[in-house]
């Protein structure tokens, strides 16, 4: 055979790996695209999880929508620069997962380094590309196992997690139920909170048959993730599709309606003043008070809008403070800026009333005494540009404070600074 021939045949079977390759890549392509194509559309939590073979703590942000989790966003920061991991998923598997190791370039400012492209069908993973080169690592040596292991052993706890902070997100929210409809996948409950405004939530089957009824009576929901019928199977219960959500699990009655001006406030458990069809961005209690920073779903740099809310939680009370009261768009409610340092990283965001400014934070840092890696959050008030007063978290806060959100929101620094507090 002639070296031509040759050389067009090696170009054909070239050609043809490639576009064999291309196929066997092309879901989790297509998942990557689809799923960062549509992130302000889903539901977000943010949440510090620790895998047990690990001796640090990694910061997750994660998105879902009625399916599962579609992606999940891990950090790992270290003095040299962050290790950022990101997870796709289709049809609740694993299909692709993107690691950029970052370091820091001659400005000081973060940039990849190395990066990592993993491809996964049903339960295994088929393709790894390593560095910048996008170099074929062999799927037959020992690394390629150990590798695939240890990425769908992360996967699977990040997710579990994931599915527990969702879950405990705002697990205790109150309203007076005024319908229950025994649907198709859920008892859809419709509720009243403690501001007038209606409300829908699915839930447990057995809330619309609870004895004593629920009808009429103020209760506290606790919400938990769960398998229900898929809603395109139309109440078949023969249908075998199943579809995973945030339901409310328990209704507890915490007092009449008749008797609401007389009763005492129910027990403390409000986690946010955020609604139901809100975005809580932050939330933490500050000893006796709760602070939250709430957000329309539809929050941008041009539309929705983001509120500071301060006050005393599970009461009928008007709020000590809400900021601003007319509702602007993100970028002109608050300033707010991601902030690097030794150790880890912070989060700020200020709103403003005349002279006094309210400054949400959260951040973690080598402040122990001994340079010890620790967390602090809180609200700093401001009077004049001095601080006044420090309100520290009394646990740890729910909290969207970040990049990602800064970003979907249009929230910048404007120069300001912040310095964290002790």
């Amino acid at each position: 055979m002639s070296s031509a021939r040759w050389v067009a045949m090696a170009l054909v079977l070239a050609a043809h790996g490639m576009a064999h390759a291309q196929a066997d890549t092309r879901q989790a392509r297509e998942a990557h695209a689809e799923v960062n194509g549509m992130l302000s559309r889903l539901d977000t939590v943010a949440f510090s999880a620790r895998r047990p073979d690990v001796a640090y703590t990694s910061e997750v942000r994660a998105w879902a929508d009625a399916g599962g989790i579609r992606k999940l966003e891990v950090t790992d920061r270290d003095d040299s620069g962050d290790v950022v991991t990101e997870y796709y998923y289709a049809g609740g598997a694993l299909v692709f997962a993107y690691q950029a190791v970052k370091g820091f370039n001659a400005a000081g400012r973060q940039a990849t380094r190395l990066e990592e492209r993993q491809y996964f069908r049903e339960g295994r993973m088929f393709q790894w590309l390593s560095g910048m080169d996008k170099m074929v690592n062999s799927p037959t040596g020992k690394e390629f196992a150990k590798e695939a292991q240890t990425r769908l052993g992360a996967s699977a706890f990040y997710v579990r997690a994931a599915d527990q902070a969702f879950a405990g997100r705002g697990k205790k929210a109150f309203g007076v139920v005024k319908r229950l409809d025994n649907g198709d996948v859920s008892c859809v409950m419709t509720l009243e909170d403690d501001r007038g405004r209606e409300f829908t939530e699915p839930g447990d089957f057995d809330l619309c048959f609870q004895k004593p009824s629920l009808l009429g009576r103020r209760v506290a929901l606790t919400y938990g993730m769960a398998n229900v019928l898929a809603s395109e199977c139309q109440g078949d219960v023969d249908c075998r599709k199943s579809e995973r959500v945030a339901l409310v699990t328990k209704a507890r009655i915490v007092e009449d309606r008749a008797d609401a001006k007389a009763a005492p406030p129910p027990p403390s458990g409000q986690a946010s003043f955020c609604t139901p069809q809100e975005e809580v961005v932050f939330a933490c209690r500050t000893g006796a008070k709760l602070a939250s920073i709430c957000a329309s779903r539809d929050a941008s740099g041009t539309r929705g809008y983001v509120q500071y809310r301060f006050g005393k939680p599970d009461s009928r009370e008007t709020l000590e403070l809400t900021l601003p009261e007319e509702r602007p768009i993100p970028p002109k409610a608050a300033t707010g800026e991601s902030v690097a340092f030794s150790g880890g990283g912070g989060a700020w965001m200020r709103f403003r009333k005349g002279g006094f400014a309210y400054v949400a934070y959260t951040g973690i840092g080598k402040w122990g005494p001994k340079g010890e890696t620790r967390e602090k959050a809180g609200i700093v008030v401001e009077q004049a540009g001095k601080t006044v007063a420090n309100l520290k978290c009394s646990g740890r806060p729910a909290s969207l404070l970040g990049p990602a959100w800064f970003e979907k929101a249009g929230v910048q620094g404007r120069g300001e600074e912040f310095d964290f507090p002790d």
